[in-house]
């Protein structure tokens, strides 16, 4: 939603019926609970702000709806999209979500190969790699007055420590996410820094040219650069934003193409 709002909003401010669909979006962001697409979001449509955009009320006023509706009280259980919380409810708006040892472990494998990288999905065969004081400390669990033993793990598989207690009291801690959930530190640790600036310039060189020729693409250029700061590529969206990507970069021989075709016409008649 985040990386097509600045399209949709663009459609919708051509046509009155079409300003469902941005209602749509600002409802579906705000159920989504997810602070990440929510400041992509922000970031694609202030920027389609400032193309010109200004003063399209009508499309301001149902991506405001949108935002507010879900926040209505119609039952018990969705006091929680007040509180922007986790499944259960009343998660801090700054927590990391678990996703500190994951960056922490991600700089301390870059700084160890910082051109080539580790490869792909390496992330926990990395971690097990740092001590378990660190590790223990960012996954915040509660070792106060207790032990922790790291119990065996094969190549690739999650990391599982046991927490000893007085009598027999015992609980099992488990980190399994073998993701970074930051795009560029996921390539620089993966393939190095070269290619994670690569990647990012690849992007930046679509946002640049999209700029002036297609202004809605740059903006869902943006918002997709953001949104990569807090979460993995995945299949879910890499498809939209490389198709936007690629009409950013061709946007220029496309125009154009239109333009000489224009004026073979204009010269044909």
């Amino acid at each position: 939603m985040a990386l097509l709002l600045p399209l949709i909003a663009t459609v919708a401010s051509q046509s009155r019926w079409k300003l469902l669909f941005v209602f749509i979006v600002g409802f579906s962001l705000t159920a989504s609970l997810t602070r990440g697409a929510l400041i992509a979001a922000a970031v694609g449509y202030a920027l389609w702000l400032v193309q010109g955009n200004a003063k399209c009320y009508a499309v301001h006023l149902a991506l405001l709806l949108g935002l507010l509706t879900p926040l209505a009280h119609p039952n018990v259980n969705q006091t929680d999209l007040r509180k922007f919380g986790s499944s259960t409810g009343g998660q801090a708006v700054t927590d990391s979500s678990g996703r500190t040892p994951l960056w922490n472990t991600a700089l301390y494998g870059i700084h160890l190969h910082p051109i080539l990288g580790w490869g792909p999905g390496q992330l926990l065969n990395v971690m097990a790699q740092r001590p378990d004081t660190q590790l223990i400390s960012e996954i915040k669990a509660q070792v106060v007055g207790r032990s922790v033993v790291r119990l065996p793990r094969n190549q690739d598989e999650p990391i599982n420590w046991r927490i000893i207690g007085k009598g027999k009291w015992r609980n099992r801690v488990t980190e399994a996410t073998n993701a970074v959930h930051n795009e560029y530190l996921e390539y620089a640790l993966a393939y190095g820094i070269p290619a994670a600036l690569l990647f990012l310039a690849l992007f930046l060189l679509g946002f640049i040219r999209a700029w002036k020729r297609l202004p809605w693409a740059a903006a869902s250029i943006a918002a997709y650069l953001i949104y990569l700061l807090t979460w993995p590529e995945t299949v879910r969206f890499a498809p939209l934003a490389w198709a936007i990507l690629g009409m950013s970069l061709a946007s220029n021989a496309v125009l154009n193409h239109a333009r000489d075709y224009k004026e073979q016409c204009q010269e044909f008649s």
